[in-house]
């Protein structure tokens, strides 16, 4: 197994920045997977990137109907329509809400390589972003999941992590 890493060091660029900072590791031609470092899933990775490879999606979201405080907005073809925060009622929409599907990220992303051609931030920033710019001329689905999800960046998930991974 040959392991390279993507050194941030000198800063932590989220994922968009991360993503566009480790394109040499990337960007080859073939789809590829991403997924958040604080997260633990039992998610079935294989069925997801079948999924994926069966629809010939730009990209697509692992997302779960769960807690969040922010969700994605989903028509009824799973396509990516928009963004919403619950607790602010912020949102943005590619079109008028028909009574969107909300659901929310699980941080599994699959992506074509084609992306790097479309990402116009630089620097840090949140692949959402480029997401919910991108769901106006682009294919994103949503890939429904009812796997465990666990963001360990908080300490007090570590304790429910520790029940289910072992």
């Amino acid at each position: 197994c040959k392991i390279e890493i993507s050194d941030e060091r000198e800063e932590l660029l989220e994922t968009g920045g991360g993503l566009v900072f480790a394109r040499k590791f990337l960007d080859h031609g073939e789809d590829f997977l991403i997924m958040n470092a604080d997260i633990l899933t039992n998610i079935n990775i294989t069925e997801f990137v079948k999924y994926h490879k069966k629809i010939k999606d730009f990209a697509t979201l692992a997302v779960s109907d769960r807690e969040s405080s922010r969700k994605l907005l989903f028509n009824d073809d799973m396509v990516l329509r928009g963004w919403l925060n619950v607790q602010t009622g912020e949102q943005r929409l590619a079109e008028f809400n028909k009574g969107f599907k909300t659901l929310a990220f699980s941080g599994v992303h699959c992506i074509n390589p084609v992306i790097f051609e479309k990402i116009k931030r630089t620097g840090k920033f949140s692949v959402m972003e480029e997401y919910l710019d991108l769901m106006q001329t682009e294919h994103i689905h949503g890939f429904l999941h009812d796997s465990i999800l666990i963001d360990v960046g908080r300490p007090e998930s570590v304790t429910e992590a520790e029940k289910h991974f072992k």
